[in-house]
């Protein structure tokens, strides 16, 4: 079976695991644990399960195989990995649906980030956790610029937090000048300005030829 260690007692070395398949939560040992490291609360496990005189109980305790319990992750890394298989989903189902693929990652990264924005404005003020702010500088970096525009306006969040402020725009700003770069490039590009610089140096380059030859 598969279940979750849902409480521990290490002075009294037993606790209490809850089935992924539901019903009452099972006792079991720290004899019985058979994987390594140390028993936690939250951690993933397969077990088997015996009846005993005082109802059921868990042996052969060992850590989940290939398991991830999200909740294991810290902040960062949590709502990072959350944040990038909503893009790869939305991208993913945008372009099934016949959107360009740069259009369709732009669209599901813009979306991502004011669904976080609403999110976090939503618990702000509470006990959970929450996102971030390096999460949403990530999400900006790669496209999500207009979509954390966006949300501080929508949700008036985060628009006097000096420290995100300053990050933000320097991601802006540095984004601004690779966009600004890259149209100079294709601008010149059209415009024949490699070719031409080419041709005069060519040019040249016969003349000197010419003269030596002579």
């Amino acid at each position: 079976m598969h279940g979750v260690v849902v409480s521990y007692d290490q002075e009294k070395s037993y606790g209490f695991i809850r089935p992924s398949s539901g019903g009452q939560d099972i006792f079991f040992h720290v004899s019985e644990f058979v994987g390594r490291g140390r028993v936690r609360i939250g951690a993933r496990v397969d077990f088997e399960v015996e009846r005993s005189s005082r109802g059921y109980k868990a042996k052969r305790v060992a850590p989940a195989a290939f398991a991830l319990n999200v909740s294991d992750l810290g902040p960062r890394m949590k709502f990072a990995v959350m944040a990038l298989a909503a893009i790869a989903l939305g991208t993913a189902s945008l372009i099934f649906g016949r959107v360009e693929p740069l259009v369709a990652y732009l669209v599901a990264c813009n979306i991502v980030a004011i669904g976080l924005f609403g999110y976090d404005k939503g618990i702000a003020g509470g006990t959970s956790t929450r996102v971030p702010e390096i999460v949403f500088h990530g999400i900006a970096a790669i496209g999500g610029t207009a979509g954390i525009l966006v949300g501080m306006l929508l949700f008036r969040h985060k628009t006097q937090k000096a420290s995100f402020q300053f990050g933000f725009a320097i991601i802006l700003l540095l984004q601004i000048y690779v966009v600004h770069r890259y149209w100079e490039v294709v601008k010149g590009l059209r415009e024949g300005e490699y070719s031409l610089t080419f041709g005069r140096y060519e040019e040249s380059a016969s003349e000197e030829d010419a003269a030596y030859l002579e």
